[in-house]
């Protein structure tokens, strides 16, 4: 973003909080990586990490999911229940500006 648009990165940066709701923006924003479950949102934010305080509202629909302890998401991978897919399940992810 730094590159590509680094006038709206500038008005972010003023935000007191930019919200990013959905499924789509959630994964644009990791990537779209299928990182292991416990790493941290700050870690798979990347480059964008501390540029301004994010929130992200999402319901699970695809296997992209961080921030989960790891004994958690065994014990709903056990259920064998697509807590991952089935859009039952969502995520709340927060980095604050540093």
């Amino acid at each position: 973003m730094r590159d590509e648009a680094p006038n709206l990165l500038a008005k972010l940066s003023k935000s007191s909080l930019v919200i990013f709701k959905g499924d789509l923006n959630y994964r644009k924003l990791t990537g779209d990586v299928k990182w292991p479950v416990n790493t941290t949102f700050s870690e798979a934010l990347g480059p964008l990490r501390g540029s301004f305080p994010i929130l992200s509202l999402r319901t699970n629909k695809a296997d992209v999911a961080v921030g989960i302890a790891e004994k958690i998401a065994r014990e709903l991978d056990k259920e064998g229940i697509a807590w991952r897919t089935s859009g039952k399940y969502a995520l709340i992810s927060f980095e604050p500006q540093t």
